[in-house]
């Protein structure tokens, strides 16, 4: 029986290779990874150049900081890891490919919005049943500014 949801949603999934969720994440989540979000960019705006943690666009200055990628999340955000491991997201991926879920990498996304502001765009999350013989899925969860999120392979 499904965790969170509904057989249609998966039949959808099946056929479509994607998954509309609303307001999965809940504001008070939004409000706790936007600041993370925020943390990052500043970060990023001391760096000249990418490193082990962020990756810069290529317009990236100290004047007008690009960020593109805050590589393994999971690992240097005690927040967004919460976030990956919680109902929100696992629920969902749980009712897709099963129970057993390992997490083998992560990285979050961010993409050039409004005058170089970066905006919280996706998360992509590999994880693979743990079976006889692993299976590997992408679950990729973008998250839109009023809450939307959906779920892709």
């Amino acid at each position: 029986m499904p965790e969170t949801l509904t057989q249609d949603q998966i039949a959808f999934y099946q056929e479509s290779g994607y998954l509309v969720l609303e307001n999965q994440i809940p504001d008070s989540w939004m409000h706790r990874i936007r600041t993370e979000i925020s943390r990052f960019e500043d970060e990023a705006a001391l760096l000249n150049e990418s490193n082990d943690r962020l990756d810069l666009e290529d317009s990236h200055t100290k004047h007008a900081p690009r960020l593109r990628r805050i590589k393994l999340p999971h690992t240097i955000s005690n927040d967004l890891k919460e976030l990956m491991l919680s109902d929100y997201i696992l629920g969902p991926a749980r009712d897709l490919i099963g129970p057993n879920l390992r997490l083998h990498t992560s990285k979050l996304n961010a993409v050039p919005f409004q005058l170089g502001l970066s905006a919280f765009k996706c998360i992509n999350r590999h994880i693979s049943q743990q079976v006889q013989v692993p299976r590997c899925f992408s679950l990729l969860m973008f998250t839109l500014p009023d809450g939307v999120g959906a779920f892709g392979r």
